[in-house]
């Protein structure tokens, strides 16, 4: 019966995390935009093959992410609360 109520206690709580939830992912989505443009900088700026190869691979590693934070936007009720702000447009574009 205990774990029934701790499950039961959390649901109580979800509303005020989602806010902060929200606002969290908002910013990963934020910085991994940020990082890939940054990394697409420097592929255009490198020379070297070994570099070139290790920008290609973060970019990759990247996009996951951001594929992944977008994923779990869509899936939590992060679309409704970031319409509430008008950002929901310049976080799903691709960067």
């Amino acid at each position: 019966m205990r774990p029934m109520r701790t499950f039961l206690r959390r649901r109580e709580n979800e509303p005020a995390r989602t806010q902060n939830d929200a606002a969290r992912l908002a910013e990963d989505i934020r910085e991994i935009r940020r990082q890939i443009e940054n990394t697409r900088m420097l592929f255009s700026m490198e020379t070297d093959d070994d570099l070139l190869d290790a920008a290609i691979y973060q970019m990759q590693a990247l996009q996951a992410r951001y594929s992944y934070l977008l994923r779990r936007g869509r899936g939590e009720d992060f679309a409704a609360t970031q319409q509430e702000h008008g950002k929901e447009q310049e976080l799903c574009q691709p960067p």
